[in-house]
This record gives C-alpha cells, sequence and structure tokens, in this order.
C-alpha cells in the first residue's frame, strides 16, 4: 500500500481541513464505503461514520 495523500503544512489549512481531505480522498479510494475506509485507516466505523456527519461528506454503510 504506497498510495499517500499530500496535504501541505505550512500552516496554510486547519487540522479539521487536513482530517476533512484525508477521509475525503480515502472514501474515495474505496468507493465511499465506510466499513472498508475505516479498516484501511485502523479506526472503528463508528467514529468514521461520526466525522462523515461531521463534515458533511458522502458515504455507504
Amino acid at each position: 500500500q504506497g498510495d499517500r495523500i499530500c496535504l501541505p503544512l505550512d500552516g496554510s489549512l486547519t487540522l479539521e481541513a487536513m482530517e476533512r481531505s484525508i477521509l475525503t480522498e480515502a472514501l474515495a479510494r474505496n468507493d465511499d464505503n465506510v466499513s472498508l475506509t475505516a479498516r484501511v485507516l485502523g479506526t472503528s466505523r463508528e467514529k468514521l461514520r461520526y466525522r462523515v456527519q461531521k463534515y458533511g461528506l458522502q458515504a455507504n454503510d
């Protein structure tokens, strides 16, 4: 899994903006599948669902 997501670390993005960007990209790479994306990111499905709702992202259960 050599895939990487590159984000600027120069202070131009807030932590929330970075998290949203990472989640958006990870969901897209996993066909918006919450369970698979949670597994890939090493978090629980529930925590990912919370963040998907928090940022108003599209995802499939």
